[in-house]
């Protein structure tokens, strides 16, 4: 891959490492919790319940997210960036381009593990 190429990836990396921040730190601050005393109906406490947990489980994915994007960063820096974690090949960049955090080749990441 040549380097204007790669220097792309690394900024919508980049990019997208400082909209999961953003995007966790206000999922984090929105998680209040909710007073038992509280005037909510039965209903509307059980929505606003459901309402927490889907933002804490969108939370956690935009962390899971945020470690691939900074795991990329750092396989960039060290210039494993592009190369199979697995098997050592290089990625395609066709697959880069569609996933710039990828760890796998496309054969690999559709093969089981074992």
């Amino acid at each position: 891959m040549d380097d204007e190429r790669l220097a792309g990836l690394r900024v919508r990396l980049e990019s997208r490492r400082v909209e999961l921040r953003e995007l966790i730190d206000a999922g984090e601050k929105a998680d209040v919790p909710i007073a038992p005393d509280s005037s909510l109906g039965r209903l509307t406490r059980v929505d606003a319940l459901q309402g927490q947990q889907m933002s804490a489980a969108l939370v956690q994915r935009n962390r899971e997210e945020l470690s691939r994007v900074e795991r990329a960063l750092r396989r960039m820096e060290a210039g494993d960036y592009g190369t199979c974690g697995r098997c050592g090949e290089p990625i395609a960049e066709a697959r880069l381009q569609a996933v710039p955090d990828a760890l796998l080749c496309r054969p690999c990441a559709e093969r089981p593990r074992r």
